[in-house]
């Protein structure tokens, strides 16, 4: 079956139709930051990715994070480095091991000689939300290091099952999308008219390349999806675009809702920037698993409010204020999950490890995220604080912004966590960075710690927290006891 590739431009906009609507209501906060509460902790379970020989570069995640119909993980991390190529690996949770699938990507998408002459950056950063359709996983790919040359972004797809049968994954390449184009927004799928959609920017907007069509649509941060017409939806800077997929003419729907701030519903948010968009955005699932394809759950960035979208009319309806999300967010089934700091927004705070001063926003740096979560079918949206997040070695997280979810309560973040010390020396223990060198200094771009010399404090890891929500286990406990009574 082919698909036709079509990538998107940032371009301008067209006449304005009917918008949204949607309803205020008076909500406290979702999390009591001076609440008891909020020293207990759930446990994850981690595996260090810098452990891996050759990748104590890997410096950093955003996106590139799915469960498969398989019911594995697929996931990508990155780097900075001048040398080193994005990852891709596989976490199988029958087994709880993390496979890798390409050590580097530069060498299925034939850009290791280059790269290796300091012709071309390397393809550094998986930062592309990935989408399953027809037994592969679609993502792309985007440069960390800034030094060098840059071809463009890659789009690839690796079919399921190919590593189980063959110990090697065939990972496609789908090729450039545009050259010298950067991606690390939603690919998106026209199952009506099998077209898939990649989104780019900064590029040659006259290099299309073969199979390649410039839709004309705005660029957009950070997802995208099609409705059940198979029309786009995208948004950029406030404003909402749909692609007709009938007549290949993209509309502006309008403004969308206006932000309100994270720690206080009732106060306006900082207003529309490159941000007011579908930083997270997902198509949730019926009380029978059945996927909505003309519903989308979404929240912009800096914005405390969550709302879901309908396509069939363009109705936009607000769930609940959630407070301060950001990229470390995800759906599973029909259930939100996000990290979130009782840290207030927009805190400017001390690092008490690092002494670096930190302003937390929704690029979600902290030193106490919490596992929250909410179901969208629950009539009330309660929302859920599953506590503390500290994985089964005491390290707790700093971001996870890759993360994804099943609609059975398995939640998945790859990241950055503070990393284990001394607690006589302060000094990060050897045990946590076997490789001598590790992750970019952050206070000196472009070089990197020694732990013979230097204090790295944080490392990338995969993790896996259970969390299910409590109407599942409801669920589950009844049918444990129907179950009983029927066996008597």
């Amino acid at each position: 079956m082919r698909i036709i590739l079509v990538c998107a431009l940032m371009c301008i906009s067209f006449a304005v139709l009917p918008a949204w609507a949607g309803q205020e209501q008076d909500e406290s906060p979702p999390m009591d930051k001076n609440n008891p509460a909020n020293l207990k902790t759930i446990t994850a379970t981690t595996y260090s990715m810098n452990a891996y020989p050759g990748e104590s570069h890997l410096d950093g995640q955003w996106e590139c994070s799915i469960v498969g119909s398989d019911g594995k993980v697929y996931f990508g991390d990155s780097s900075h480095d001048s040398n080193t190529a994005a990852m891709y690996c596989q976490y199988d949770p029958t087994t709880a091991q993390v496979h890798v699938l390409v050590q580097n990507m530069d060498v299925p998408l034939g850009e290791q000689a280059a790269v290796a002459a300091k012709t071309h950056a390397p393809q550094g950063k998986l930062h592309v939300p990935e989408i399953e359709i027809n037994g592969y996983i679609y993502s792309g790919t985007y440069y960390g290091y800034a030094g060098s040359t840059y071809p463009g972004g890659y789009a690839f797809r690796y079919k399921l099952g190919s590593y189980e049968a063959n110990s090697v994954a065939q990972i496609d390449n789908m090729g450039i999308s545009y050259p010298g184009g950067e991606q690390y927004n939603s690919p998106a799928y026209d199952a009506v008219n099998n077209k898939f959609y990649f989104n780019t920017t900064r590029m040659n907007p006259d290099a299309t390349g073969s199979n390649k069509v410039n839709t004309g649509m705005p660029y957009s941060y950070f997802y995208e999806f099609c409705d059940g017409s198979g029309n786009l939806w995208t948004t950029d800077s406030g404003t909402l675009y749909k692609l007709d997929a009938n007549t290949n003419n993209y509309h502006n729907m309008g403004s969308l809702p206006a932000t309100h701030d994270p720690n206080n519903p009732s106060l306006p948010g900082t207003g529309y920037s490159p941000y007011s968009c579908f930083y997270f955005g997902a198509k949730p699932t019926d009380a029978n698993g059945v996927l909505q394809n003309n519903l989308y759950v979404f929240q912009q960035g800096y914005d405390g409010d969550l709302y879901e979208l309908n396509a069939v009319n363009a109705s936009i309806t607000k769930l609940a204020h959630i407070g301060l999300g950001g990229l470390d967010m995800c759906m599973g089934g029909h259930t939100v999950y996000w990290l979130q700091s009782a840290t207030p927004y927009g805190t400017v705070y001390t690092d008490p490890v690092t002494h670096q001063q930190t302003t937390y926003t929704s690029d979600a740096k902290a030193q106490d995220q919490h596992l929250m979560s909410i179901n969208i079918l629950d009539p009330n949206h309660a929302i859920v604080d599953w506590g503390r997040v500290i994985d089964q070695s005491g390290r707790t997280p700093w971001r996870c912004e890759g993360m994804s979810a099943d609609a059975n309560g398995h939640v998945y973040m790859t990241g950055d966590w503070h990393l284990l010390r001394d607690p006589n020396t302060g000094v990060v223990l050897q045990s946590e960075h076997p490789n001598t060198v590790i992750r970019a200094n952050d206070n000196s771009p472009g070089s990197y710690w020694d732990y013979t010399n230097d204090s790295p404090w944080r490392g990338q890891f995969f993790a896996v927290v259970n969390a299910p929500e409590p109407m599942s286990l409801a669920l589950l406990l009844a049918g444990g006891m129907m179950i009983l009574r029927r066996r008597r």
